[in-house]
């Protein structure tokens, strides 16, 4: 098996707080495994998502992604990330079509490549018939699944 993330003692201190809100986290994950981070409020769970996605500089420790050790440049590693947050992050007053095309231009995808990806998704899900439909009109099963652009 390949390491597809390695978290080496990272620590995080928020400005002003005599605590750390991360405290030399390690650990290996390997391609295929899965992971889980769980702790009571408070424990750091959050604050070391954003360092392994970038949202956050960690203070200490280091990160790989695919053997690559992430330095300040996160930007050639975001494609390769996918988080999959408690509740659903959609917007609820927009079309299954405008949510779809929000999330592929934040992860900068190209207008003709964008559109090509949204139609495929659509059909691969049965949503075609839906792509118009505000979010909030949809029942929940359709709204579970992963969107891999």
């Amino acid at each position: 098996m390949s390491t597809v993330l390695e978290v080496n003692n990272l620590r995080l201190k928020y400005p002003g707080s005599s605590d750390f809100a991360v405290n030399n986290l390690s650990f290996k994950l390997e391609r295929g495994e899965i992971y889980g981070l769980l702790g009571p409020n408070g424990a750091g769970k959050t604050s070391a998502i954003n360092i392994m996605t970038g949202l956050l500089k960690s203070n200490d420790g280091t990160l790989y992604i695919g053997g690559n050790k992430v330095d300040c440049n996160f930007d050639s590693f975001k494609s390769k990330i996918g988080v999959v947050p408690q509740d659903i992050a959609l917007f609820s007053n927009l079309t299954v079509k405008d949510n779809l095309l929000i999330i592929g231009y934040l992860y900068g995808l190209k207008r003709s490549l964008l559109y090509d990806r949204i139609h495929k998704l659509l059909n691969d899900y049965g949503l075609s018939g839906k792509a118009k439909d505000k979010v909030k009109n949809l029942s929940g099963y359709y709204m579970i699944g992963s969107i891999n652009f």
